[in-house]
């Protein structure tokens, strides 16, 4: 959103402030040591900047691949009719003779 960029940085600091007191307050009250909040926060972070750079991943490719398109348009992002849609024809069997099996 264009209104809340100024505030990009707060939405960094203050989930990563909040995070280091509650794993702070986990050691304090001998719920688990320190491997733990240190393995639960590597954990946390490398999912948070997999999803970012699968979210930047997929902005970039949207314009470029119809499959992201039809996706969002699947998923309610986008309308459908501005999906491009691929039409695929069948051909019409020809007709098996039953006596030899071959097309006639």
């Amino acid at each position: 959103f264009e209104k809340l960029k100024k505030f990009k940085i707060c939405f960094w600091i203050v989930p990563i402030v909040y995070t280091v007191l509650v794993a702070i307050s986990r050691m304090v009250n001998r719920a688990h040591y320190l491997s733990d909040v240190l393995f639960g926060g590597t954990i946390g972070a490398l999912s948070v900047f997999a999803a970012i750079a699968l979210t930047k991943l997929i902005r970039k490719a949207e314009g470029k691949y119809a499959f992201f398109k039809k996706a969002a348009a699947a998923m309610g992002a986008a309308p459908l009719e501005s999906a491009e849609t691929t039409v695929i024809e069948e051909k019409p069997e020809e007709p098996v003779s039953e006596e030899t099996g071959d097309a006639e």
